[in-house]
């Protein structure tokens, strides 16, 4: 795993597509043996915190999920549990649970996604418990073979 201090951000266009949700240990993307190739890194937080308990952001998808896919991670690198959720251009929620401490989710779409719009979509990561958490995250948007 990599440690950095500094929160890490890339803003480029992409989009989303269907979903396949796991539950991981570790947050590394190893999975490049999918059909699909990587296309771009829209967002990444390496030991993110949330001060205060709670962290928020955006980023933007350039492509509808008719033209690409998507896969994200989010971890939970701290002591605290924490809801996490990924909000479309239009407010309504992508993506979202709950993770306890060491725990991880990926979620990979490598077909059509007709709930993926060009746009800003919204992050949030809030702790429990209204203390400092850290974390892992990052989207990125994948190209059809």
């Amino acid at each position: 795993m990599m440690a950095t201090s500094a929160l890490t951000l890339v803003i480029v266009g992409t989009s989303l597509v269907t979903v396949n949700a796991t539950e991981l240990d570790n947050i590394d993307e190893n999975t490049e043996n999918s059909i699909i190739a990587p296309f771009n890194l829209v967002a990444q937080y390496l030991n993110g915190s949330t001060n205060g308990g709670e962290f928020k952001t955006d980023f933007y998808i350039g492509k509808s999920g008719d033209e690409a896919g998507y896969r994200f991670n989010v971890k939970n690198n701290g002591t605290n549990s924490f809801d996490w959720q990924i909000t479309r251009p239009n407010g309504t929620k992508f993506a979202g649970g709950t993770l306890v401490p060491g725990k991880s989710i990926t979620e990979e779409v490598t077909n059509y996604c007709p709930n993926m719009p060009i746009g800003t979509y919204k992050v949030a990561i809030i702790t429990k418990d209204g203390k400092k958490g850290y974390f892992d995250f990052a989207f990125r948007v994948l190209a059809f073979n």
